[in-house]
């Protein structure tokens, strides 16, 4: 079974219509969540790219995989990447990257074939470009997928930094005036994209599509325009939800608190594949079959104002309510 994920960069839980915002015209992102499994209560570990990332594509939190910010360490080489168990499995591997927190300097292009992070060439005023459009993310990686053979199993990982500050949409999109709903959108129309490949190359039949948020965005909530200082849940709560090609689990709601941590463990589980002995997740396919992890303590932090001004470190528990 092939594996297709797609992060949201910047993505609060509650802006996507899945998880009930009437105003969001999110459909294709929906779609997944009605015929597949949607967890109300994923959280981040913490509300900067590259350390969720990390999170997510090893299953260790920040302090055991040592990335606290953006642009300041790469991946220690020992701890096994997702892609790296992929890739070992016979997999043919491909990230498409949309913004420059998640360059191959950091170390999560390990297992990856061709991992595509080259956001063009510098402006007029010699600025380099630190994102790209979605658009060009998924031009790139519908021509690599295209370029597979039709029984090549494949992990597939795609990356759209579009609603993060500053919410300019393409001018299709800004129609709501509320510019984080309209980038909402535009993104939703990619990933409409991806779906549609896979449809129409009858892929469907045989791909896990997961669906993603690195972390959300406060819009204003605690006095934070956008995310990185503080970690209530404007920043913490994320939306996950996954299909299975066959349908398995379609409808299906988690409410217990999960974590990225969790995000390797369970999708290696649904391929039978065993996840590396440095994760600190757990497999959640119990979940979905009605059973209980039992009450977990999961973690998150922001060190962003420690490291960048000398402010105090934040670091949370969460359990129970």
């Amino acid at each position: 079974t092939n594996l297709l994920i797609v992060t949201l960069d910047t993505t609060r839980a509650d802006r996507l219509g899945c998880y009930g915002h009437a105003a969001a015209e999110t459909p294709a992102i929906d779609a997944v969540a009605a015929r597949g499994v949607l967890f109300r209560r994923a959280l981040a570990h913490a509300p900067l790219t590259l350390p969720t990332h990390a999170s997510l594509f090893t299953g260790a939190f920040p302090p055991e995989h040592g990335i606290r910010d953006n642009g300041r360490t790469a991946l220690p080489s020992s701890l096994t990447t997702m892609a790296e168990v992929f890739q070992g499995a016979g997999f043919r591997t491909g990230a498409f990257i949309a913004a420059v927190a998640l360059d191959s300097t950091f170390g999560l292009d390990r297992g990856f074939e061709v991992y595509v992070d080259d956001m063009g060439p510098p402006d007029d005023r010699g600025h380099e470009p630190v994102q790209r459009r979605g658009a060009d993310v998924t031009d790139d990686a519908l021509a690599w997928l295209n370029r597979l053979n039709s029984d090549e199993p494949f992990f597939a990982f795609v990356h759209y930094y579009d609603p993060h500050a500053k919410y300019e949409a393409p001018a299709d999109f800004a129609t709501t005036g509320d510019g984080y709903d309209d980038e909402l959108a535009y993104v939703d129309s990619q990933v409409r994209r991806l779906l549609s490949w896979l449809e129409s190359s009858r892929r469907d039949k045989d791909t896990v599509v997961v669906i993603v948020a690195d972390h959300g965005e406060s819009l204003g909530e605690h006095g934070e325009p956008t995310h990185g200082a503080l970690i209530y849940q404007g920043t913490q709560h994320i939306p996950w939800i996954f299909s299975m090609p066959d349908g398995r689990w379609a409808g299906t709601e988690v409410t217990e608190r999960v974590g990225q941590v969790d995000f390797m463990p369970t999708l290696l589980a649904l391929h039978d594949l065993e996840p590396p002995s440095s994760s600190s997740g757990v497999d959640l396919s119990p979940l979905l079959e009605g059973e209980s992890l039992g009450e977990r303590a999961m973690y998150a932090e922001s060190e962003y104002c420690s490291l960048n001004y000398g402010w105090a470190p934040l670091a949370s528990i969460l359990r129970g309510k």
